[in-house]
């Protein structure tokens, strides 16, 4: 990842360790980099906001801060389970309580970057624990169904409520819209507060879709070449759940190492889900949040950017988490 001048972030004023700074964006659209070098510049701890990246052993796929960042920048939220474990959203909401703890006790600001939605949710609007359909949720295991494939839900479903998924008929587990609404009943039982204050305090990245497809198609080239596929092998001996082998980059690079597809045609088909997930991501923020865009210009620097989410961020203030 190339570094950005910090001549953008010399500015007046300063990030507060009270509550957390939000970045969002689609995948692809260079969060990462830009949440990092305010976290340097400022001495903010990262929480990452991925639901892929809390898999060890998975940075080159997830696109995750490499060692040299994380020796910069303290990041939380990467690689706390091995990718044969499951993680729930009840999971990283107990990781996030204990990063606000360290945060605080650094008297450092926090900083949010990711494009997991529901991540993105919970930590704004608050987890209850009360049983209930929600329109976020089923947005949620729509977008599973995108990412992951049908097995991936009937997983889900199989663990969090085994005894209702063994009650459906063999059509009904094979049917996406039933599981999602057996899932919706007690798989996740979320349901959101009032976002109250935090209604205008996300902050997010947004290229124009040529530029954006261009991004990704580069990326997943660039994945191949830093050795996707060596991961890959690591993982395999190791063991992988299905969520993490059907993760895009994952599932095609095992599909190379057993022969189904050439490196050309992985490289394609993990640029074109990448693309169906940045548009999920980004119809996911635009009906469940309400997010301060900054127009990326392809021709930008990354500093004007920056410059941009730092002063957002300034004029906005902190968001409160509900944790």
């Amino acid at each position: 990842m190339a570094d950005a001048s910090r001549t953008a972030l010399e500015l007046k004023g300063a990030l507060v360790s009270d509550g957390a700074y939000v970045l969002v964006g689609a995948t692809g659209s260079g969060k990462t980099l830009v949440a990092h070098t305010i976290a340097r510049t400022c001495g903010a701890h990262v929480l990452s906001a991925d639901s892929m990246a809390v898999y060890r052993g998975m940075r080159i796929g997830t696109a995750a801060p490499d060692s040299m960042l994380r020796s910069e920048v303290r990041y939380h939220g990467l690689e706390l389970v091995d990718p044969v474990e499951a993680f729930s959203i009840h999971d990283y909401m107990q990781h996030a309580r204990k990063v606000v703890a360290a945060a605080r006790d650094d008297d450092a600001p926090l900083i949010v970057a990711g494009g997991s939605g529901l991540y993105i949710k919970c930590l704004m609007n608050g987890l209850d624990e009360t049983p209930g359909a929600d329109a976020a949720l089923r947005e949620f295991w729509s977008d599973q169904v995108a990412r992951l494939g049908l097995p991936a839900l009937q997983d889900e479903a199989r663990t969090r409520m085994p005894a209702e998924f063994e009650s459906l008929s063999d059509s009904d587990r094979r049917n996406a819209r039933r599981l999602i609404r057996l899932l919706e009943r007690g798989g996740i039982p979320e349901s959101w507060q009032d976002p109250g204050r935090n209604a205008d305090q996300i902050v997010g990245l947004r290229f124009p879709s040529v530029t954006l497809k261009q991004r990704l198609r580069e990326r997943a080239a660039g994945m191949m070449e830093s050795g996707l596929l060596e991961e890959s092998r690591a993982l395999m001996a190791k063991g992988l759940n299905r969520t993490a082998s059907q993760a895009i980059g994952y599932s095609e690079a095992i599909d190379v190492l057993n022969g189904k597809l050439t490196q050309d045609q992985a490289v394609d088909l993990i640029a074109r889900r990448s693309w169906r997930l940045a548009r999920k991501q980004m119809t996911w923020f635009r009906h469940q949040a309400k997010v301060s865009w900054i127009d990326v210009e392809p021709s930008g620097s990354i500093d004007t950017v920056i410059e941009a989410v730092w002063k957002t961020w300034l004029d906005a203030g902190p968001a409160e988490l509900r944790i």
